[in-house]
């Protein structure tokens, strides 16, 4: 995709460079403008789908309840208990 991007942008430039001043220039530039506006577009809305389905980054419950129940137990018992009430919460929402 950052290739697309890449080739499009000095495609353009090439264009504005060595085409003469004329109706030519102006089609291939605002065509090549348009191809890397929608590319762009694209390559957002891919991210964003791929980042709204993505799974949490703690897999299973389990595994996340082991880690938090090996920090409360290093930790003074009232940032325990505040600690344990952000991951309900978190938990729940």
């Amino acid at each position: 995709m950052v290739a697309a991007i890449v080739i499009f942008a000095v495609v353009a430039r090439l264009a504005i460079w060595l085409l003469p001043h004329g109706m030519v220039r102006k089609i291939v530039v605002i065509i090549d403008d348009a191809v890397l506006i929608g590319l762009l577009l694209y390559f957002a809305y891919e991210m964003f789908v791929y980042l709204w389905n993505r799974k949490p980054p703690l897999g299973n419950g389990a595994a996340a309840g082991a880690a938090i129940g090996a920090l409360e137990d290093r930790l003074p018992p009232q940032a325990a208990k505040l600690l344990g009430g952000v991951v309900r919460a978190l938990a729940h929402s």
